[in-house]
């Protein structure tokens, strides 16, 4: 099963690093990420470079570009390139 990803924010949280990516849907290559672009978030337990286990759609088709940064209060905010639809209030990890 192949699966085409484009970029990657890592954030490290309690031992655990949360990676933030664009994964295109139904088996989509790069070529189609403008309409087939959504936003997960994998788990890694062993370190910054993975292994990364899938965890869940944080933003549904369309979502590009993902970049997650911490503030100092410690909560996670999550830029993405484009978003259609209503917007939605998230609470992950």
């Amino acid at each position: 099963h192949h699966v085409s990803t484009w970029g990657g924010s890592v954030i490290e949280r309690d031992g655990q690093w949360h990676m933030f990516a664009s994964r295109m849907v139904l088996g989509c290559g790069l070529n189609d990420w403008a309409t087939n672009s959504e936003v997960i978030r994998a788990v890694s337990l062993e370190g910054p470079y993975g292994p990364y286990s899938f965890q869940e759609v944080v933003v549904p088709v369309f979502a590009h570009d993902a970049n997650a940064i911490e503030t100092p209060q410690g909560d996670i905010v999550l830029f993405v390139t484009a978003r259609l639809g209503p917007t939605q209030n998230m609470t992950h990890p």
